[in-house]
């Protein structure tokens, strides 16, 4: 592989799905061919230099007002790591402003890019003349372009009709779980409060609590429901700016006593409501603004656990849970339908279990970061 500089305004130890994902590909590329610049933040240091990988960190000075534009400072580091690294080709964590600053250093220093779009950062361009025009030289000059999936690749192919012939689409991969010792298990499980909830049949959403996920329709799911299955109850484990306006319609509808808000779970804890929950639920939908689900891989998480999947069919979603064979892809605007599913593998356990295997084995052989890595050394070599 070319000496390979990664751009990324995410990267691990920040917590989010491209911050995780550029982190666990580094993992398996030749660490003496790649370089991470990307800002610095809480824990950077112990993370990186458990790193075989050579990481470049900043301050996070283009934030400040008084500097145009923003990216300026994220210019400045990475031209100095070019020169000093030597660097062949950048790959970009995210069209804009690295796509930006990717094109300056092509035109000044000759280094080729590659960009990696994730689908929300596509929308986020499209809804702004400026920045999708911008977005669109940005595309026009990559040497490839690299997406999380046929979704995301086909809204960067709205954005800019001619993308560079080399293309690729790069999964995200869900990571082993966490399994604790039982008796590590059991005393975390009282801690959390679990233990007072075991025998009863559990739904489980895992993740930002943003609307597009579709907490809301569950909800309103569940109230429908409440008759026929009086042991239901529902998990809503991640945190986020949704939160209140959820608390405030368990109030009315008076659900208090079957819905759990887990705002701050740790990774070693998550296992534990997986292991709770016989249905993983997330109906995501596209908002009107554009938000939408790139992929989705908290769906083959709650897969590895054999969990049935009931997912939203908007965005990237089917590519991640397969419908009939995975889980199935409903209407997320549609509670009817959201009603119809849970109903279905609640009632017909032996489906839901096969679901819930097929889940398992295709999250297994198909979604590897080792098998994406290789994709990703292919098309930049």
């Amino acid at each position: 592989m070319k000496k390979t500089l990664l751009l990324t305004l995410d990267f691990a130890p920040m917590v989010g799905g491209v911050a995780t994902y550029w982190a666990n590909l580094c993992r398996y590329l030749p660490s003496e061919d790649i370089v991470v610049l990307a800002p610095e933040t809480g824990g950077t240091l112990e993370f990186d230099m458990r790193q075989p990988y050579l990481i470049y960190r900043y301050n996070l000075l283009w934030r400040n007002r008084w500097i145009w534009p923003k990216w300026l400072p994220f210019l400045f580091h990475a031209w100095k790591v070019c020169r000093r690294e030597k660097i062949e080709q950048i790959i970009v964590g995210q069209i804009l402003p690295g796509g930006t600053v990717a094109l300056i250093l092509k035109f000044f220093l000759g280094v080729r890019y590659f960009v990696s779009v994730h689908g929300q950062d596509v929308a986020w361009c499209r809804r702004i003349r400026r920045k999708r025009l911008l977005a669109r030289r940005v595309l026009a000059g990559a040497d490839g372009i690299i997406a999380n999936s046929e979704f995301t690749m086909e809204l960067a192919r709205k954005l800019y009709v001619d993308l560079p012939e080399k293309r690729e689409i790069i999964y995200p991969c869900p990571n082993e779980p966490v399994i604790l010792a039982p008796q590590a298990a059991e005393l975390l499980t009282k801690k959390l409060g679990l233990s007072d909830l075991c025998g009863r049949r559990a739904l489980l959403t895992v993740g930002r609590l943003v609307e597009r996920k579709g907490h809301d329709k569950v909800l309103e799911a569940l109230d429908f429901l409440r008759d026929k299955y009086s042991d239901l109850i529902y998990f809503v484990v991640g945190g986020g700016a949704f939160v209140e306006r959820l608390r405030g319609m368990v109030r009315a509808l008076e659900l208090e006593d079957r819905v759990f808000f887990f705002e701050n779970v740790r990774n070693e804890e998550l296992a534990l409501f997986y292991e709770a929950a016989e249905l993983f639920v997330m109906p995501s939908r596209e908002l009107n603004d554009g938000d939408v689900e790139g992929f989705g891989i908290v769906y083959l998480e709650a897969n590895l656990f054999s969990l049935p999947i009931i997912g939203g069919r908007s965005g990237g979603v089917p590519e991640a849970v397969v419908h009939g064979e995975t889980g199935l892809l409903v209407d997320g605007e549609n509670v009817g339908e959201i009603v119809m599913a849970v109903s279905r593998l609640l009632d017909n356990r032996q489906f839901a279990d096969m679901l819930g295997q097929k889940g398992l084995r295709r999250a297994r052989d198909e979604f590897r970061w080792e098998k994406q890595a290789s994709k990703l050394i292919e098309i930049i070599k």
